[in-house]
């Protein structure tokens, strides 16, 4: 599909399987020649995010989850892992601020409010002994899906640059 129409924002789902697949640095080349085209799209940047997330390179993911939420600052995903970054980063009060507003506009968002306690507890932990910790979370939900699926659009992919 990105051969046939390399404008297509195809490449978001692309990098999402590879994540699923444990293949983050796929991932980050997919979303940075995917982002080359296409530099404002929040949902790459987030993905970019996780992706950077997962190599443990913290500083960048933390930039690339920042932009997509200056480009929508409603943007619940990039929120909510930015907050966990902040949590696994030992800055746990900057994580409760991007979930303020989460919790403004949805009270009842579940997975929003678990992570401010984690948040809050951390916090409490902090000021109780100093500590902080944890390792990152790594996406590993549905790997044998994704896999099949990441190994069908590369092999379609392949048969369409024969052709072409």
């Amino acid at each position: 599909m990105m051969v046939k129409n390399p404008r297509s924002h195809v490449f978001v789902s692309m990098a999402d399987t590879c994540l699923r697949t444990g293949r983050a640095k796929m991932a980050l080349e997919v979303l940075n020649k995917g982002l080359r085209l296409h530099p404002v799209l929040g949902a790459a940047h987030v993905q970019k995010g996780r992706a950077l997330m997962a190599l443990g390179r913290v500083t960048e993911a933390k930039q690339s989850l920042g932009y997509a939420m200056r480009g929508n600052g409603q943007n619940v995903l990039a929120r909510k892992l930015l907050a966990r970054l902040y949590l696994e980063t030992g800055e746990p009060a900057r994580g409760m601020e991007l979930l303020d507003e989460i919790r403004r506009l949805w009270p009842d968002h579940e997975p929003a409010k678990k992570l401010y306690d984690e948040l809050r507890g951390a916090i409490e932990k902090e000021m109780n002994d100093g500590s902080h910790g944890g390792e990152l979370e790594r996406p590993d939900d549905g790997r044998r899906d994704a896999l099949d699926k990441l190994e069908r659009w590369l092999g379609n992919a392949n048969k369409m640059m024969v052709k072409g």
